[in-house]
């Protein structure tokens, strides 16, 4: 399934769930994750991957320093890998 459509499909049930879904166009940073989420005070910060591929060198580094810093991360390749957000 293509990344785009990956995205698509978990918005929308991010937003079922109450979640406020933002997607990043662009940034000072490359390797930022493309989708910031909010609710209840908690945020993550999600990158999308199609099956079977794994984020760039730079995007794990950003995600281990959003980590040091207390901010949880996600790789998402597929509806099941949100479930956790419920």
């Amino acid at each position: 399934m293509l990344e785009s459509k990956i995205k698509s499909k978990c918005r929308d049930q991010l937003e079922k769930w109450g979640w406020l879904v933002v997607h990043i166009i662009q940034t000072n940073k490359n390797g930022w994750p493309d989708t910031q989420i909010y609710r209840k005070g908690i945020m993550y910060h999600i990158e999308f991957k199609q099956p079977g591929k794994e984020p760039e060198e730079l995007q794990s580094y950003r995600h281990r320093k959003l980590q040091e810093q207390g901010f949880k991360t996600l790789v998402v390749t597929s509806l099941k890998d949100i479930e956790v957000l419920k």
